[in-house]
Order: structure tokens, then C-alpha cells, then sequence
């Protein structure tokens, strides 16, 4: 049995006669496998063609670097033409074409219509998807007609700020949107921001500060604490349990909830720990 051999779909003179300049680096480009849902070979085509740089000037260039661009089927397509069965790179693009084109999907005004923001969706990548499919609509629709569309399929807080104005285009629109869009988010931040630290217990979960709205004049409450001896605060008790011999033995067990530091300071005020002074005025008050 003869050993397999590859043998080019064009001439062999091609190669001879039209040879790369000296120093020439074949670009990175783009790969077509003919297996991605969406892959269109007109898009491959003339990213291919820009690719290719100087080398786009010369038919038979492109010729020879156009397999560089296909991978995994589209290569395996390529390697199966009978030889010298392409002579320029028009055929050998009209080829390509009748093996991987597919014809996408019209795309109808009800289409655009229907369109709207996901859940997660920025409002710059969801006019980006609708321009996208604006290209593919068979109706010829201008910008201006396209802003109450995109605004209908905005989310609320979105729709509710920009329905009604007057925008020229999708670009203006765009930008407004975006501008407005992180205000909203510096706004959630700040609001976040303001709740105050978390300590969490497997029981417990107590707020240190939850005032949005503190201020410098608030008090400043201070004592001193004086560690004279252990105490046991019964305000932060837990029933715990534990099994001993079969029987539940009540076991002490104790959190650290914040949201009894006044029981806290009042047993440890009573128990004599807190150093405390009194503030004469209208009304007397310990600083705590």
C-alpha cells in the first residue's frame, strides 16, 4: 500500500514565484473552526484579509496564508482539497463559503422590540447586544427610532430615570445611561457602606453602628475599665448541653453579642469595673 502523502490545493510554482519578503512574521490571526455556533465566514474573511497586512496587496500571499487562519474542521476541510484545485484565493474563498456558510437569522422590528436588560446585564452591554442584532434586522430603522425602544427594555430604576426624554441616537443614549448607571451604584455603595461591621456567632449576629446618617456632634461616650477580677455576665449565657451517661447535663456556654453591651456595662458597672464620672450640667450623666 503507497504511504499517504499531503499535497497543496494549489500549484507548487506559487510557492516558488511569489515567496514572502525577507523578515516577514506571519500574523496571529483569527481562527475558523467551523464548529462555533455563530461563526460567520463572510466576518472571517475580511477579518483575514485585514490581518494579513501588506501581504493583503498580493493575491497569491493571501493564498498561502489563508490555511494559517482555520483550525480543527476548517483545517481538516482544508487539507482534504484535491490539488491544484484552487488557483487564486477567489476560488479558494467561494469554496469556503458553499462548505461553512450559514445564513443567520432574520431579525424583525418585533424582534428588537422584545429585546430587554437581563438581571446582571450592564446597560452598556445590553445597547451593545441590541445594536448587535440591529445590524441583522431587514428593516432599516434610524437611531433616534431605536432610543424608546432600548429605554422600554431597561430595567426599572433605568427606564423610570430616561422614558420620555428626547435623545438623538444610541450613543447619547449610551452615555447618559452609563454616567447615570454608576451614580446608582456609588449610591448602593455608600448605603452599604454605612451599615456598619458584622460579628457573626454561630447564633448570633449583632450590627456594631447602623446609623447612615452619624455626624461628628454625635457623643462620644467614654469609661474606664478596670479589670479588678472575672466576671460572669449572664446576659451573654447560652444553654448549651451535653450528654453524660445518657443524661443532658446543662453546660455553660457564652456568646459575645454587641447588642447587650448596656447589660454588659450595667453588670460590670454594678460589680464595681467601671470607673465612672459624673458630668454636672442640667442633666447629670455618667460618660460611658
Amino acid at each position: 500500500m503507497p504511504r499517504p502523502s499531503y499535497m497543496k490545493p494549489y500549484q507548487d510554482w506559487i510557492d516558488k514565484l511569489y515567496p514572502f519578503p525577507g523578515g516577514y512574521k506571519v500574523p496571529e490571526f483569527s481562527l475558523f473552526s467551523g464548529e462555533e455556533k455563530g461563526q460567520s465566514t463572510v466576518e472571517h474573511v475580511a477579518r483575514f484579509s485585514a490581518q494579513c497586512g501588506e501581504a493583503a496587496a498580493h493575491d497569491f500571499w493571501k493564498l498561502r496564508l489563508f490555511a494559517s487562519s482555520l483550525t480543527k474542521m476548517a483545517f481538516m476541510w482544508y487539507s482534504r482539497l484535491s490539488p491544484n484545485s484552487v488557483d487564486t484565493c477567489k476560488d479558494l474563498e467561494i469554496l469556503f463559503h458553499e462548505e461553512f456558510y450559514r445564513a443567520p437569522p432574520d431579525v424583525t422590528l418585533a424582534d428588537l422590540a422584545r429585546i430587554s436588560q437581563l438581571p446582571s446585564e450592564s446597560v452598556e452591554k445590553y445597547i451593545g447586544r441590541f445594536r448587535n442584532l440591529r445590524t441583522r434586522c431587514s428593516t432599516k430603522i434610524s437611531e433616534a427610532d431605536c432610543v424608546p425602544m432600548v429605554v422600554r427594555g431597561m430595567s426599572f430604576a433605568m427606564r423610570e430615570h430616561f422614558e420620555g426624554h428626547r435623545l438623538w441616537d444610541l450613543f447619547e443614549l449610551t452615555n447618559r445611561v452609563t454616567s447615570y448607571e454608576r451614580l446608582l451604584q456609588e449610591k448602593e455603595q455608600r448605603r452599604g457602606a454605612s451599615k456598619g461591621t458584622y460579628y457573626k456567632d454561630q447564633l448570633d449576629v449583632a450590627v456594631v453602628s447602623d446609623s447612615e446618617d452619624s455626624r461628628s456632634e454625635d457623643e462620644v461616650n467614654m469609661a474606664e475599665f478596670l479589670g479588678t477580677k472575672p466576671l460572669e455576665c449572664s446576659a451573654l449565657r447560652k444553654p448549651g448541653f451535653v450528654k453524660k451517661n445518657k443524661t443532658a447535663v446543662v453546660q455553660k456556654k457564652y456568646s459575645f453579642d454587641l447588642t447587650k453591651a448596656d447589660d454588659i456595662f450595667d453588670a460590670l458597672f454594678k460589680d464595681g469595673q467601671i470607673a465612672s464620672t459624673i458630668i454636672p450640667g442640667d442633666t447629670a450623666r455618667i460618660i460611658v
